[in-house]
This record gives structure tokens, C-alpha cells and sequence, in this order.
């Protein structure tokens, strides 16, 4: 590896690194003014060194919303005689309990508490805008209920952390590529062409995967959105279907692509750029998927020399994995 490589290669490494902490601040900052400006009714939190799980209320005891937020919980744990359920007051605050009846076997609380919906483990703290993976062990709907207008904002944070350091990383070190080799509206078209291309490609690949043996999957906490009624959906959809695509394209290939070509080599472009891709998607199941999107759109992007058909085609591949997992079926869908 030349010197040059190495250097471009740290750099990369470097502009990645801006990225996620770009994510975090975003993150940080929708989480403080949610904790700040509380208003739904139930604050998730469970202390899984207890034999217990609470859940503090930030209302009343005698608002509608405590007693909506109980009887759900009740609902949900009808029939476990392994755990009470109770609305408590502590210290001047309303919270829910739910503790074991056997105080020895603590391992039916974290169950019982994930089944009640309520009393998700650091839900609100634990939350960031690249990993949403606790998202796997809450129900889409309530926790869209409780998080309120911060979720649509962590969503958004990955895109617009990327949309924000590639910008900034385009001006500061620019590598022109040429104008467009089409208007806008055709390279819609196109875009919309390489979209359904990439959706081909996509499930040719998740055939083979299956074939092999080792199906690809979407991340739990996207099959739980896109599953969910009303709000939990159109969270997803707006952000994987706008924000995701123009910020990951403004980014991958608007940026990291173009640079590497001018600055390396092209064969090198198009394995770093995609690979990066790949990784900050935190799916292993669907690597080969993303890698082969991660080319398509760098190829499509050089060959028509405008972001539009990279980001449209983007969207396609998304909204259409969202579409696709909303009407049960499996598979990597994007984002």
C-alpha cells in the first residue's frame, strides 16, 4: 500500500468517525430536550439487579394516561400468577411495580416487564441515532407513543449526521466530477431505473443467500416499525424512505467515493466506499445486499455524474424493503 493510500485511507477513517459523533451529538440533543420536556405518560426503566422492574409515571396517578398505561400492562400479563403488578408511590412520585412473587427467581420480572410493554430497559437513554437495536424488545406503537416526537428525530439523526459531515467534507476537500449527463428529470428516471434494478439484484441475492443456507434478514427494529400501526410507520417510512437516502448518498458517494477516485485509485473507490456502507448498517445478515448497493449506486453516480440518481434509486430500495416488510414478507430491505 502506497503512502498516498494510506493517508486517504486515514482520512476516510477519520471523516467516519466525524460522522458518528455527528450521529451522537444529534442523538444527545433530541434525548435531553426529550427528558427535559417530558410529556408522554410512562418513562420507561428497569433495574435488572432488582427483583423488580418500575416504571415511573410523568403524570398524575389519577390522570387517564396512568390508568390506560396499567391496564395495559395488566392486559399484557394476564395470566402470569409468577409476578404482581402494582401502582405505587415513591419518594412523592407515581410509578408502576411489577415484582416476582418469588423473590429468588428474578428472571421472570425482565420477561414478564418486556411482555407488559412499559417497562423497557433504558429505552429513552439507551437510544442512539445508528443503533436503535433495543428497538427489538419494545412494542413499535407504544414506544412511538412514549418517545413522542424524539423518535422521528433519532431516525433522522443517522441521515442528517451524514448529510451534515458530507457536505462540509465536499467543500473542504472537493474533486469535481463533471456536470450532470442528463436533466433532472430524466435522471429521476433513472434513478427510479437503478432503483429497480437494485430491488432485483437484492432479492436474487436473498435467494441465493437462502439457497446457501444462511438467509439474510432485516434488523429487528426496522421489521417492529414497519410492522406497527399509524405513527410507528410513517416514522419509518419518512425516514428511511427521505432522510436515509440523501444523507447516506451525500455522504458514501457524493463524498467518500468521489474523493477516493480523484485521490486513489477507482477499483479503490468503489471497495472502500461500499464497504463503509456496508459496515455502518450494523447488519451482518444483509452485508452482501448492502455491498452490492453500495457499488450500483457508486457505478450509477459516476456514470451519470449527479446525486439524484443514486438518491432516488435509494429510495426506491427502501421504501420498497419498508412496503415489502409491512406486508410480512422477510429479507434485507435497506435503510
Amino acid at each position: 500500500m502506497s503512502t498516498g493510500t494510506g493517508r486517504a485511507l486515514w482520512t476516510v477513517a477519520k471523516d467516519l468517525g466525524l460522522a458518528y459523533v455527528a450521529i451522537l451529538a444529534l442523538s444527545a440533543l433530541g434525548l435531553c430536550a426529550r427528558l427535559a420536556w417530558f410529556d408522554a405518560g410512562v418513562a420507561p426503566a428497569l433495574d435488572p439487579f432488582a427483583d423488580e422492574a418500575r416504571a415511573r409515571l410523568t403524570v398524575p396517578p389519577d390522570d387517564p394516561a396512568a390508568g390506560r398505561a396499567l391496564a395495559l400492562a395488566r392486559e399484557r400479563t394476564a395470566g402470569d400468577d409468577r409476578t404482581a403488578l402494582s401502582l405505587e408511590t415513591r419518594d412523592g412520585a407515581p410509578w408502576l411495580v411489577l415484582r416476582s412473587r418469588d423473590r429468588a427467581d428474578t428472571s421472570v420480572v425482565v420477561d414478564a416487564a418486556r411482555a407488559a410493554g412499559v417497562f423497557e430497559g433504558g429505552v429513552v437513554v439507551s437510544l442512539s441515532g445508528f443503533d436503535l437495536g433495543v428497538l427489538a424488545r419494545a412494542d413499535a406503537d407504544a414506544l412511538v407513543s412514549s418517545l413522542g416526537w424524539v423518535l422521528p428525530w433519532l431516525i433522522a439523526s443517522g441521515g442528517l449526521g451524514f448529510l451534515a459531515v458530507g457536505v462540509w467534507a465536499r467543500r473542504r476537500r472537493p474533486a469535481p466530477l463533471g456536470d450532470p449527463a442528463a436533466g433532472p428529470s430524466r435522471l429521476a428516471a433513472i434513478g427510479l431505473g437503478v432503483g429497480v434494478l437494485a430491488v432485483g439484484l437484492s432479492w436474487s441475492i436473498s435467494v441465493a443467500l437462502e439457497a446457501l443456507g444462511a438467509p439474510s434478514r432485516e434488523q429487528e427494529w426496522v421489521v417492529r416499525l414497519a410492522g406497527g400501526t399509524g405513527s410507528a410507520f410513517v416514522v419509518l417510512l419518512v425516514g428511511a424512505g427521505l432522510i436515509a437516502p440523501l444523507g447516506e448518498e451525500v455522504f458514501f458517494r457524493g463524498h467518500l467515493f468521489r474523493w477516493l477516485r480523484a485521490e486513489t485509485t477507482t477499483p479503490l473507490a468503489y471497495d472502500v466506499s461500499a464497504g463503509a456502507f456496508a459496515l455502518v448498517h450494523q447488519n451482518p445478515a444483509a452485508i452482501a445486499q448492502y455491498l452490492a448497493y453500495g457499488v450500483l449506486f457508486a457505478w450509477a453516480y459516476a456514470r451519470w455524474r449527479s446525486l439524484a440518481v443514486p438518491v432516488v434509486a435509494h429510495a426506491v430500495v427502501n421504501v420498497t424493503g419498508v412496503l415489502l416488510l409491512r406486508l410480512g414478507a422477510s429479507g434485507a430491505g435497506g435503510t
